[in-house]
């Protein structure tokens, strides 16, 4: 199985006032309600997390499985630009062969969610930094920007720039 990591410029101090705590109690229940019930109610201020397209009506109809982590994967199009990936894409494993365990731990981040069901629409791992975890993890992988993308560098770089964390998913 393919593992593409995506990574965005996220709003990490407006998810963490806003949706975080609906987020996690759908995780914590199981379900995804709440969830829908906010995309439905605000639907304008989300898209479609793999095209960046805003929502249409029949957007529930395009789900394979509405569960609490598909429903969030649409939610949290509030705060990040889908079409503005700087992830390492395929490269990841290759990329987190050759660099310290200390730049490994920087690419990632913390997951949201309880311990038995974190978050994870792509169901290979999903992982957010706030700025400041942001800040120090772009210090910690300049020792080893030649092993990095340049994309993926400059992308953490805009996002330290304009004060916000990151979403990785794969």
């Amino acid at each position: 199985m393919s593992m593409s990591h995506k990574a965005y410029a996220f709003e990490w101090l407006a998810f963490d006032l806003g949706l975080r705590v609906v987020l996690e109690r759908g995780l914590v229940d199981r379900n995804p309600q709440e969830l829908l019930m906010l995309i439905e109610r605000e639907r304008s201020s989300f898209k479609d997390p793999y095209e960046g397209e805003p929502l249409g009506e029949n957007w529930q109809a395009t789900l394979e499985n509405p569960d609490e982590h598909a429903v969030g994967d649409y939610a949290l199009t509030r705060y990040y630009e889908p079409s503005s990936d700087f992830g390492l894409g395929d490269e990841w494993w290759e990329i987190g062969s050759a660099i310290s365990e200390a730049a490994r731990s920087a690419l990632l981040g913390n997951p949201i969610g309880p311990a038995a069901n974190r978050f994870d629409p792509g169901r290979q791992g999903s992982y957010f930094q706030t700025a400041e975890q942001c800040r120090v993890s772009l210090q910690i992988l300049e020792a080893e920007r030649d092993k990095l993308p340049v994309n993926y560098m400059a992308g953490l770089s805009r996002a330290v720039a304009a004060g916000l964390g990151i979403y990785q998913t794969f």
